[in-house]
């Protein structure tokens, strides 16, 4: 069972300039619209939190804690969760597509 989503800010943002998404420390997405920005929200947990929301989530089993960071000079966010052993499990990371950075900056 997910634990519920609770108001914060602490968000990562990670996209290739068609889409993008915003990942919580816990490795969820509470938000994003797809296939484009200007589409309908998919995930909206970050809104909504209750169980009409949605969100697309990891479940680590006696999850205790989290560390999340981007990789120096990158656009790669790093999300690690921690169970209470102290056993980490690192979650997928973002990175851009070949070629986003000249889609980005309109090359």
């Amino acid at each position: 069972m997910n634990a519920p989503i609770l108001p914060s800010l602490q968000l990562g943002m990670i996209g290739n300039c068609a889409y993008s998404a915003l990942i919580d420390r816990q490795a969820r997405v509470v938000w994003s619209c797809l296939p484009r920005f200007d589409g309908d929200p998919v995930f909206n947990a970050l809104l909504d939190p209750s169980e009409n929301g949605s969100l697309w989530a990891f479940e680590l089993e006696d999850f205790e804690r989290s560390e999340q960071h981007y990789e120096p000079n990158t656009a790669v966010l790093r999300t690690r969760l921690y169970d209470r052993k102290g056993r980490a499990s690192r979650s997928p990371t973002s990175r851009r597509a070949s070629g986003a950075a000249a889609a980005c900056s309109g090359r």
